[in-house]
């Protein structure tokens, strides 16, 4: 008599070893899809503060006068930002006359995301007359 035997479904040892490769799979999945995210919102929020400090940079000598100062802001309930405009030290030769002067413009943009102060810094050098 040979004795047949049917089996009907997984060992418990299968099903325990197929849980555990899925919970592991899911877990990277998450992992994944977490920095992904968290990636977008981190560029969203540095792309906004380069479109406000490239703004107030274009303000400096516009909208008021290119004088010697300091002044900061906020926007959107979020976004600090700082203007410095001081005069620019440049080594030209001093038999080099002009009617202009350089001043250096710097904005800092600066904000708290992810429990991080992040912040941007543009540079650039404007004409102004000479006082």
């Amino acid at each position: 008599m040979s004795c047949k035997r049917y089996n009907k479904g997984f060992s418990l040892l299968e099903v325990l070893v197929a849980f555990t490769i899925a919970a592991m799979s899911l877990g990277v999945l998450f992992q994944i899809y977490a920095k992904g995210t968290t990636s977008a919102i981190l560029g969203e929020e540095y792309a906004q503060a380069i479109v406000i400090a490239e703004s107030k940079l274009a303000e400096v000598g516009i909208s008021e006068n290119l004088e010697i100062s300091e002044r900061t802001g906020l926007e959107y309930n979020k976004y600090n930002w700082h203007i410095i405009v001081r005069d620019y030290i440049e080594d030209t030769p001093s038999d080099f006359t002009s009617n202009l002067s350089l001043k250096e413009v710097t904005v800092e943009v600066y904000w708290n995301s992810q429990r991080n102060q992040r912040s941007i810094k543009l540079h650039t050098l404007k004409p102004a007359p000479a006082s």
